[in-house]
């Protein structure tokens, strides 16, 4: 018996460890999703954004899709697949273009930003990873935008 203890016990060891492995526990608190400007010229509307990573990790974000509102009137989803890099605690600017709901034209978007300082909403869905764990994190982030003093992006 003690030596089907000892070939048993390496199996055991491997199965607990990768089931630690595989825990569906995110390590981020949150990922904060503002928006700095909307282009709505041609060749298409593109949205600035900026994500702040409030964590103690760095993280890449390697896709993400934005549900977007203005005054609580779906726009459309802004998405992309090329990856950015999160310091710890820190912020980092991107461009997604944005696909404009079918309902939504542009001169109704135009409409909604000429109300003063109007109010955007991203439902966000974001495939992260840090080094070998990779997972999907889910958040919405809410603010007021103003067309005027839109905010550029850091010089780099």
């Amino acid at each position: 018996m003690n030596t089907s203890w000892s070939k048993l016990l390496p199996v055991l060891l491997c199965v607990a460890l990768l089931a630690g492995c595989t825990s569906d526990t995110v390590p981020v608190n949150n990922i904060n999703v503002s928006l700095l400007d909307l282009q709505l010229a041609t060749p298409g509307p593109m949205l600035t954004v900026s994500y702040y990573n409030d964590n103690m990790l760095p993280i890449i974000i390697s896709e993400s899709s934005h549900k977007f509102y203005l005054n609580d009137v779906y726009i459309g989803i802004a998405s992309t697949h090329e990856a950015v890099g999160l310091p710890i605690t820190g912020t980092v600017t991107q461009k997604i273009s944005l696909t404009l709901d079918s309902s939504v034209p542009p001169a109704k978007v135009r409409a909604l930003l000429d109300h003063a300082s109007p109010t955007y909403r991203f439902v966000s869905s974001m495939r992260l990873s840090n080094y070998d764990m990779k997972w999907t994190f889910k958040t919405t982030s809410q603010g007021r935008y103003d067309p005027q003093h839109a905010a550029m992006p850091s010089p780099k």
